[in-house]
């Protein structure tokens, strides 16, 4: 089963449950799916929002790009000549920014580090 469905098929079931609740309690149908994907879109919109205004202000302060973190979203992209970077957290996303000798940017994420690593070079067997 895919995580997705999964949680799904949880949420369905707490959305019954929640609304037999306030049934008893004369209270009319509250689709919680609905009301979670309406935070995740406002969530998304934010975030977005908040990258464009950082890149419209960073040529105001002479800036060829941007680094923060903690926005939950890792980014290495560029918004017309502003370089946009962001480390994601190491929490929720296992996620950080690198950069090599010459100055070149990346998401390093766990993850593909993981993938990538050989058997011998494990720590923990």
């Amino acid at each position: 089963m895919r995580l997705r469905t999964f949680y799904s098929t949880i949420l369905l079931w707490l959305n019954r449950i929640y609304n037999v609740y306030r049934a008893r309690h004369g209270q009319p149908y509250y689709s919680l799916s609905q009301a979670i994907k309406q935070k995740v879109k406002s969530a998304v919109s934010y975030i977005s929002d908040f990258e464009e205004e950082l890149v419209k202000f960073a040529p105001t302060r002479k800036c060829d790009g941007i680094i923060c973190g903690h926005i939950h979203h890792p980014a290495n992209t560029y918004y017309d000549d502003i370089h946009y970077l962001n480390s994601g957290d190491w929490m929720e996303t296992l996620s950080a920014l690198v950069e090599d000798e010459d100055g070149n940017w990346e998401v390093l994420r766990y993850e593909d580090m993981l993938m990538n690593e050989k058997p011998e070079e494990r720590l923990c067997s």
